[in-house]
């Protein structure tokens, strides 16, 4: 997956940040335990399920499924200082 940052106030886009779904579950599970009171509301990555083990998760529907999931927790994120001013955050980016 494909991470890119930029600048709110210049829209200057850096170059893409290859991130794998560890990377994000490793981000929401520190997140919540930072005790963050944010972070509580904070969107869920879908967990590993059956169908997931059945279709591979190579597959194109488990892809675009956690593609949406980790945007809806990149964008959450974005909403809070709290949060994306972490030191979680800031290593994760």
């Amino acid at each position: 997956y494909h991470v890119h940052r930029s600048d709110r106030r210049t829209g200057v886009r850096e170059p893409a940040i290859l991130k794998r779904y560890t990377d994000f579950r490793e981000l929401q599970t520190q997140l919540l335990d930072s005790c963050l009171r944010v972070a509580a509301d904070m969107p869920r990555i879908p967990k590993p399920h059956l169908g997931t083990v059945l279709r591979g998760y190579k597959s194109k529907r488990t892809i675009e499924v956690r593609e949406r999931a980790f945007r809806a927790l990149l964008r959450y994120i974005a909403q809070y200082p709290a949060l994306h001013g972490s030191a979680i955050f800031e290593r994760f980016i």
